[in-house]
């Protein structure tokens, strides 16, 4: 499973690695307005009074000298647009993005050697790389101090929501007197037991799987007796499929508040120990831990060494988890997912996840939609789409993208943006992983060799390139740590 691992972890490498550059976005004119722009033109911070060839957008280039520039009857352009400079009998040039409004425009050039040029867009990655990288670095250490053991809350949620599921299933062997205000017993797994009070049935059927409505009062017990919670459910079952039972909770569990409604579709097992096929839930469950507002559908199937398993999950709306002043987890949006049994590995591996929306880890906002698609029968075999905006205290990262993923290796293009910096990037991790970023606005490339140390660490050794000559002076090389991947 070397192999596996390695791949795996320089996938996620992509990520990381594409922030050395930056952003990327679309560039390009429109627009019927018209517009001008002038500036001087300076380089080490005098005047330059060579010839400078000056270009906007796809518009027709202009060979100016003087210190100065003015470019008229340009169009103006509601999406940015690349203005470049170029002085070629000194080899000095100038690159950058611009808002070309109606009217009149100023933008000053300062011109760069080469070399020069792409040191300065290196150190712009790395400011780039670096405000990312730590801002993710403070969240996990905040991840990796936390122990669960320590939150009453979260085992007390837990259980809360153990108590409810098996509480429900429980109902279906109540045997229906007819007679309001029954009190109907059962015992639970842990030695605890609920009590549910008959109220209200429709008609005086017996036992209560062959009535339409029934309205129970509800009251848990742990094994000492102590009341853990109480509410009320109404019941009902459809008439054309007695498995089908759908609840309208009001249940206030162990300081877990769940309300909406459930519908349970049992398969045909004993009636005293019924096994949902699916549960769709649509309400609002409230506690210390989580608060969740939406609707979560889930379909069960059995695995060959028995049990059962989700085969398929579907959460919408919004869901909020809370650590004290820890750590808050936002949700809101969708997430669909569907599993299957892998024989080989002897476990459920997931062979679709679709999620669209929002998602929060404390000051870290993830927005947009990504997709998967993956084999059950081949773990190497896997296929994403991603379009995402990283939100950071300091900086927001925009990456838009695929990837594929077989025996073979891992290939993924993609498109990424921070700042003013705009990229194209090809990973490749095959025999010689390896990583290749177009920037969108300067003629320059960057390409990397990607490796992983003994230590899991992933290596980076990279050369750039201005208009396909190499700059022999800003070769770099550099480690990240990765410990979140290395098991």
């Amino acid at each position: 499973m070397r192999k596996q691992r390695i791949m795996f972890v320089l996938s996620t490498v992509v990520v990381v690695s594409l922030l050395l550059t930056g952003c990327l976005g679309s560039v390009g004119g429109g627009g019927s307005s018209t517009a001008s722009l002038s500036g001087k033109i300076t380089y080490a911070g005098e005047d330059y009074d060579g010839q400078v060839v000056i270009q906007v957008g796809n518009g027709q280039a202009l060979t100016v000298e003087g210190g100065s520039y003015t470019l008229t009857d340009l169009k103006a352009a509601k999406e940015p647009v690349i203005l470049s400079a170029k002085a070629p009998q000194d080899g000095l040039v100038y690159y950058t993005v611009i808002n070309l409004k109606s009217g009149s425009n100023k933008h000053d050039i300062e011109l760069l050697t080469k070399e020069e040029a792409g040191l300065q867009y290196l150190e712009a990655a790395a400011g780039s790389i670096t405000a990312v990288t730590n801002a993710i670095e403070e969240q996990w250490e905040i991840l990796q101090q936390i122990d669960t053991e320590e939150y009453l809350e979260i085992a007390q949620f837990a259980q809360s929501m153990d108590y409810l599921l098996e509480a429900v299933t429980k109902a279906s062997g109540i045997a229906n007197d007819g007679q309001p205000g029954s009190e109907h017993v059962f015992p639970l797994q842990n030695g605890g037991t609920v009590k549910f009070i008959l109220d209200d049935p429709d008609g005086l059927l017996f036992p209560l799987k062959d009535v339409e409505r029934a309205k129970l009062q509800m009251e848990l017990y742990d094994p000492d007796s102590e009341l853990l919670g109480e509410g009320s459910l109404v019941l009902y079952i459809d008439d054309q499929n007695d498995n089908l039972w759908t609840y309208e909770i009001d249940v206030e569990i162990m300081g877990t508040e769940i309300t909406g409604t459930a519908a349970f579709d049992f398969l045909a097992l004993d009636i005293s120990e019924r096994q949902p096929a699916s549960i769709d839930f649509e309400g609002r469950i409230s506690s210390e831990l989580l608060t969740v507002n939406g609707n979560v559908s889930v379909e069960f199937d059995e695995s060959p060494e028995g049990g059962f398993y989700p085969e398929s999950l579907t959460v919408s709306g919004t869901a909020v988890l809370t650590l004290g002043s820890v750590l808050e987890i936002e949700l809101n949006g969708e997430l669909q997912t569907t599993w299957s049994y892998n024989t080989d590995e002897e476990m459920t591996l997931p062979t679709n996840i679709a999620l669209e929306g929002l998602f929060r880890l404390n000051d870290i906002r993830f927005s947009g939609s990504f997709s998967f698609e993956g084999d059950p029968a081949d773990i190497f075999s896997a296929e994403a789409a991603f379009n995402l905006s990283l939100e950071l205290p300091n900086a927001v990262v925009k990456l838009v993208g695929t990837l594929e993923q077989s025996k073979d290796g891992l290939r993924t293009e993609l498109e990424f943006s921070s700042g003013e910096l705009r990229i194209k990037g090809l990973l490749e991790i095959d025999e010689e992983p390896r990583l290749v970023l177009e920037d969108t606005v300067w003629p320059i490339t960057i390409t990397a060799a990607l490796a992983l140390d003994d230590e899991g660490n992933a290596i980076i050794e990279g050369k750039v390139f201005f208009e396909d000559v190499e700059l022999e002076g800003l070769h770099f090389s550099f480690e990240i740590l990765l410990p979140m991947l290395i098991a």
